[in-house]
């Protein structure tokens, strides 16, 4: 029982030493964390509606904590900017290089149709006139 309390101990201490070696705000899951619940909310309220308490909320986090991350709203939407094209570039290097019906391709990406659900799931349906 002793030794298992000691392991428990060492264990946690361990956690918390590699936290402080990371600082704070340094922790990337919490990071991620903040981001989904940010992109949550800008895609369904609108970065206006969106406060930053609101986002504290949906990320599971603090208010504090969301700041030690984020010193202001525009900054955490620049980042969420930034992840989203770096989902949309992924997705465009994962097209089939041997789909030559180019129309049909952009139609598809355009469109939102091969992104839903995926990794862009958040892109609106366009309008389909021509």
């Amino acid at each position: 029982m002793v030794r298992k309390a000691a392991a428990e101990s060492a264990e946690l201490g361990g956690a918390a030493a590699q936290a402080s070696e990371r600082g704070a705000g340094q922790d990337p899951q919490k990071r991620g964390q903040i981001i989904d619940g940010a992109r949550r909310l800008f895609f369904t309220q609108g970065f206006d509606a969106a406060s930053m308490g609101d986002i504290a909320l949906a990320a599971g986090v603090s208010k504090g904590t969301l700041y030690v991350y984020f010193d202001s709203k525009e900054r955490l939407f620049g980042e969420v900017v930034r992840e989203e094209i770096a989902r949309f570039q992924q997705l465009l290097f994962a097209l089939d290089p041997d789909d030559h019906d180019v129309p049909a391709v952009l139609g598809r990406v355009g469109a939102g149709g091969e992104l839903r659900g995926g990794p862009l799931g958040f892109v609106p349906q366009l309008d389909q006139r021509r």
